[in-house]
């Protein structure tokens, strides 16, 4: 970078970031709950360690199918290049306004589907 970045992009990219985080947090949150009802959770490890290792990767690198279910299905490549495309002012096409839409739409998601798995469990012992 030449330029310093503006303390604008700056504070959008720092917002952009707590967006991905709770993005995160809910996409987490949502697969978590399943342990509810499955007592052997060793597939859901993986799965959120699987989870975390693809959102550390810019969305770019992904070829066009699978790019396109990282971004769009299960978001996990615009938790991380988003906010690092808004700090830099680089061109978003508009991913921005669709990460914060769908963080809200998974958050809420999370917080149904938790309150759901809290009514319906059941002690194993």
């Amino acid at each position: 970078l030449e330029e310093p970045i503006a303390f604008s992009a700056f504070s959008a990219g720092v917002f952009y970031s707590v967006i991905g985080t709770i993005l995160y947090w809910a996409i987490l949150s949502i697969i978590s709950t399943f342990t509810f009802w499955v007592s052997k959770n060793d597939a859901f490890r993986a799965l959120i360690w699987n989870a975390s290792q693809i959102s550390r990767y810019p969305r770019q690198i992904y070829r066009k199918v699978l790019g396109a279910i990282l971004t769009f299905g299960l978001p996990l490549a615009v938790l991380a290049s988003v906010p690092a495309e808004v700090a830099l002012q680089l061109k978003t096409d508009n991913v921005k306004w669709y990460l914060l839409g769908l963080t809200v739409l998974f958050y809420v998601a999370s917080l149904l589907f938790w309150n759901y798995g809290l009514k319906k469990y059941s002690s194993a012992s």
